[in-house]
């Protein structure tokens, strides 16, 4: 996929989750940028869809913008930050899954292994006579890819639900405390 196609999905993934209600525009404008900016390996000699491409990398930079925000954002009992942090990699993954089934191959586990991983070219015609696809690589690249705007539908949800419980939990053990003693 090119770049123009990643940022503008990247956009309309946003979009579709809702992140312009509760957050702004340059939010999910920035995380597209972001995602785009992985394709930078296509360039300065760096070994393409393998450099940026790879889950090591796609995973870390999540993961640290998630920590971040949990420790910097806890005592305001924010999770902005963190919810950007899983949109920003809901949107990494998918960039990474359209281009190993639309463009062909990634090198997913680089620089420990040169392999690449690519999806199987399925296609499922209407007839034999004619060609009419009903399943598509570019289709399923396409679904697999909903199922993740569906799950990250309730991902700030959970978040939210995590810090109360664990909220709820310190009291009721500060509480069993002050009994005992």
């Amino acid at each position: 996929m090119d770049s123009l196609f990643h940022f503008v999905f990247s956009i309309i993934v946003g979009l579709s989750l809702n992140i312009r209600r509760k957050h702004k525009l340059r939010v999910i404008v920035s995380a597209a940028l972001l995602v785009v900016l992985i394709d930078i390996d296509h360039f300065f000699g760096m070994t393409a869809r393998g450099t940026f491409h790879n889950i090591f990398f796609v995973s870390a930079i999540p993961l640290i913008l998630f920590y971040i925000g949990y420790m910097y954002e806890k005592p305001y009992h924010s999770i902005k930050l963190q919810t950007y942090s899983l949109l920003l990699g809901l949107m990494l993954i998918a960039h990474v899954i359209c281009d190993m089934f639309i463009d062909g191959s990634v090198k997913l586990l680089y620089p420990f292994n040169m392999t690449d991983f690519t999806m199987p070219d399925i296609w499922i015609l209407a007839t034999p006579d004619f060609f009419s696809p009903i399943v598509s690589p570019t289709g399923i690249a396409l679904g697999i890819i909903l199922l993740f705007i569906m799950i990250a539908f309730y991902v700030e949800e959970f978040i939210y639900n995590l810090e109360k419980n664990k909220e709820k939990l310190s009291i009721a053990v500060r509480d069993t405390n002050e009994d005992v003693f």
